[in-house]
Order: structure tokens, then C-alpha cells, then sequence
């Protein structure tokens, strides 16, 4: 004898259907990292080489990554809300969700770096770089090591990234008292400076949303809330 589903059920068993799997959200997030990682590389080669032709892809591109951010965080809400997911996923979810919005604000970082590439002419600047390359390599890293952090699992990993990120901070300090100690006495190279430090700033805070991606990493190996380099017993889903 056939039943006919209510009306009201109808809806919720087809979003349930079209709510995608844990393994999906892996797969997606992966292609955001890559994307976000690949707009950081391209944009501080375009600001070392003034290339405003790379700088503007980087800012054309970055309309992909906070497509994926939509769609992952948007998917992951659906599994909230129809999944069951297992102890394990459910902690997955909670470190992508979090990791997905870092990736992101990571891009606008990396605009925000080939936006100043497009303002900056080098030959009127070089002379503030500084350790500006020691930052961006030592971003790059920090944000590379992150991912690998994360995606693979790895401890070791992760907890390079928080040893590295005061060294960064100090980085960015040190540039901030640079070009100011140039711009007091060579007051006409004022805006060039300006730049510089926008750059530098956007590489500390690459430097720290890595960072938050390796205390992630943390919380999806040993299930421990790591804040503020703080590794005390915060365990919330084992």
C-alpha cells in the first residue's frame, strides 16, 4: 500500500539528498587552499617585479576563492542540518569551516598586496624593502607548512608555523620603524613607503591566518582548542 510523504517532508528529504559529503568538503577546501596559496605567491611576485599586469589577475581571480567560501560553508551547514555525522567528521567540520574562512580573508590579503603593487614604482621605493622578501618568504612558508599542517595531519607542521609567527610579527615591526626612519628625512618618498608598509602589514596577517590554520590542525589531530598558542587539555569532541 502506498503512502504519500506530506508536503512539508518533501523539501527536507531533497535537500538532504543534495547535501554533499564530508570527503566533497576535503576535496573543495583543498582546491581553496591551493588557490588562496597560488594568490599570495603571485601577488608578491608581482609587488617585488612591478608587474601590474599579474597584480590585476591576482585581484580578477580572487571572485573563485569567495565563490568556493560560499559553496564549502554552505555545504557544511547542509550536513549540519541533514547529515549524521560521525565523531570524527563532525570535528573535520568544525576546523574546515573555521579554515575556510581563513583561506579567504588570506585572498583579500593577497589583493590587498597586488592593489599596493599598482600604487608602488619600485625604482622610487627600493630602498624601503628592507627584510619586506624575508617577510614574504617567511609568509609563504608559514602558510604553506599550514596546509600541509592540515590537510595531511601533521603536528610537526603545525607547531613550526606558531614558533615562526613572532618572528613575523617582529619582521613587520622592524619595517614599520624602517620606513619611517627613511620617510622622516625623504619626506617626497611618503606615499612609496606608505605602500610598502601596507605590504608589510597584509604579510603579518597572512602570517597569523596561517597560524590559525595550524591551531586548527591542532584541533583536528588531538581534538584540543588551541588559542593564542595556549596548548592546554580544551578537548570538545573526541
Amino acid at each position: 500500500m502506498e503512502h504519500d510523504l506530506p508536503e512539508a517532508v518533501i523539501p527536507v528529504l531533497t535537500q538532504a539528498q543534495q547535501s554533499p559529503t564530508p570527503d566533497q568538503i576535503l576535496r573543495d577546501l583543498k582546491r581553496m587552499s591551493d588557490i588562496a596559496c597560488d594568490a599570495v605567491s603571485r601577488a608578491t611576485q608581482a609587488f617585488f617585479t612591478t608587474d601590474g599586469a599579474l597584480a590585476t589577475s591576482v585581484i580578477e581571480n580572487d571572485r573563485a576563492l569567495n565563490s568556493f567560501e560560499i559553496d564549502v560553508d554552505a555545504g557544511i551547514v547542509k550536513i549540519f542540518a541533514f547529515g549524521s555525522p560521525t565523531p570524527g567528521q563532525l570535528r573535520f567540520l568544525l576546523a574546515a569551516q573555521t579554515v575556510c574562512a581563513h583561506l579567504e580573508r588570506i585572498g583579500d590579503h593577497a589583493v590587498n598586496i597586488a592593489e599596493a603593487t599598482l600604487e608602488f614604482h619600485g625604482s622610487e621605493g627600493n630602498e624601503f624593502l628592507g627584510v619586506l622578501p624575508d617577510m614574504s618568504s617567511a609568509a609563504l612558508t608559514m602558510l604553506g607548512d599550514s596546509i600541509i599542517a592540515f590537510f595531511d595531519k601533521d603536528r610537526e607542521k603545525a607547531d613550526l608555523v606558531l614558533l615562526a609567527d613572532d618572528a613575523l610579527d617582529n619582521m613587520n615591526h622592524a619595517m614599520s620603524l624602517h620606513v619611517k626612519n627613511i620617510v622622516l628625512n625623504q619626506f617626497e618618498s611618503f606615499e612609496a613607503g606608505m605602500e610598502i608598509l601596507r605590504v608589510s602589514r597584509n604579510l603579518e596577517r597572512i602570517g597569523d591566518l596561517a597560524t590559525n590554520i595550524a591551531e586548527e590542525s591542532i584541533f583536528l589531530i588531538t581534538s584540543h582548542i588551541v588559542k593564542h598558542h595556549d596548548d592546554r587539555d580544551t578537548s570538545v569532541v573526541s
